[in-house]
């Protein structure tokens, strides 16, 4: 994490009822947290990069579909196309109708993760599991993950822009 750059809202009592982050990473990407318990948020996480996007179904706490489009990089689809295919693209690009079907039709794929009768369900099994084997940490929540995540939460109560360690 490079930095942390936050802005929280406290009540009376001290607090926090919402907060909205914009974190650097170290490897160059960006994300954009909002939290509240205030405010009616959209309740969505989506993931953007180079080669498509993800999202996952509204209510994040619960969700069981996963929507991923591939894409290729600007520019790729057309550089091997003659002229007369880019320039129907581009007039079928004009038309707002073809951007509305093509919007419609959504693109992508669903794919489907059920986690039956309980949404904790899976969670309770893990931490199950690892009593049972007598581990002393998760393999898919490690320690060093969790005090990564407190240090982004510590940064973001200080004001103003904050470089965050969250190396082990």
């Amino acid at each position: 994490m490079r930095s942390v750059d936050a802005a929280v809202r406290r009540n009376a009592a001290g607090v926090d009822v919402h907060a909205t982050l914009q974190l650097a990473h170290a490897q160059g990407g960006q994300s954009q947290l909002a939290a509240s318990l205030v405010a009616s948020l959209p309740n969505r996480t989506s993931l953007s990069f180079a080669g498509g996007h993800v999202d996952l179904a509204s209510p994040v706490m619960g969700a069981e579909r996963l929507h991923v489009r591939a894409m290729a990089p600007a520019g790729a689809a057309q550089a091997g196309a003659g002229g007369a295919r880019r320039a129907l693209v581009a007039a079928l690009r004009r038309q707002r109708w073809v951007r509305r079907l093509k919007a419609s039709l959504g693109g992508g794929r669903a794919r489907e993760y059920p986690f039956g009768a309980d949404r904790y369900a899976p969670q309770l099994s893990h931490f199950v599991a690892l009593l049972d084997a007598g581990a002393l940490e998760s393999d898919l929540m490690p320690h060093a993950t969790s005090l990564a995540v407190l240090r982004i939460v510590e940064a973001a109560r200080q004001p103003g822009p904050t470089v965050v360690e969250t190396s082990p």
